[in-house]
């Protein structure tokens, strides 16, 4: 229901739902918004919103003192001690934003380094892929190493027992003895 709705609702300006439910004799009215409430008529004449002296920015409109009974009504009166705690309350609230500022800036900080950390470990995986892949491929490239330089050694063996046989034959050969 509320999806439908909604929907409905989407689809025309507030005029346009006020005058198409009015029609279909709806009880609705208006959402307000602090500027529509301040400009209402109504508002004025029923004493909701009433015009307060400032000494700082002069006459202001103001919600009226909720409830207001026909024998005590209530009034506005501000002594000393109203004023004291108003500015009081004030530094409060001015402290308690600022504290609600270093919070939201800590918790983006926050946010900042985990998302940091996060890209960090993903290329710490990702070298130590790389470094095990490098050092498999060092590995067989040194047991290839191992096995040329065995080959080696071993072609050397044969080399030096050629050389040998072939010097004992030219040594031989100028003997003319041959055992």
């Amino acid at each position: 229901m509320d999806e439908a709705v909604g929907a409905w609702f989407a689809t025309r300006t507030r005029d346009e739902a006020l005058t198409a439910m009015r029609a279909a004799s709806v009880t609705a009215g208006p959402v307000y918004t602090i500027a529509d409430a301040a400009s209402d008529t109504h508002f004025r004449d029923r004493g909701i919103i009433v015009e307060v002296e400032d000494r700082e920015l002069g006459v202001l409109p103001m919600h009226n003192i909720v409830p207001r009974l026909s024998q005590t009504p209530g009034m506005r009166k501000f002594d000393v001690e109203d004023l004291r705690l108003l500015e009081s309350m004030g530094r409060f609230a001015s402290g308690a934003y600022q504290a609600v500022e270093f919070i939201e800036d800590l918790k983006s900080e926050f946010a900042a380094r985990e998302k940091a950390e996060m890209e960090l470990r993903e290329l710490t995986v990702g070298l130590e892929a790389q470094v095990l892949i490098r050092t498999a491929e060092l590995d067989q490239r040194n047991k290839q190493l191992a096995d040329a330089r065995a080959r080696l050694a071993e072609e050397k063996l044969c080399l030096e027992r050629s050389e040998a046989f072939l010097a004992e034959g030219q040594r031989l050969s100028r003997t003319g003895t041959f055992s």
